[in-house]
């Protein structure tokens, strides 16, 4: 008896966890105009340079470099 009505309580609890972290994230949502413009800002990106160069070494060869320069915000100490 006990067991199914644990049974029965775990969906229920798993929506409700489910639910919470919607509403957390709707919440939090930010323009990402502005926290595009804003250095402080918690945001990821991937930036990707392509550079190519022609004229390289003894047979004119051409050159590309790809750079690839990862942001991930750090958090350094706790604010408030």
């Amino acid at each position: 008896m006990l067991d199914s009505l644990l049974y029965r309580k775990i969906p229920l609890i798993i929506l409700m966890f489910l639910f919470s972290m919607v509403a957390k994230s709707q919440q939090e949502e930010v323009d990402p105009a502005k926290a595009a413009q804003n250095p402080l800002a918690n945001i990821y990106s991937l930036p990707l340079q392509n550079n190519t160069n022609f004229g390289i070494g003894d047979y004119s060869k051409t050159s590309n470099t790809l750079n690839i320069q990862p942001v991930i915000p750090v958090v350094l100490g706790e604010s408030g």
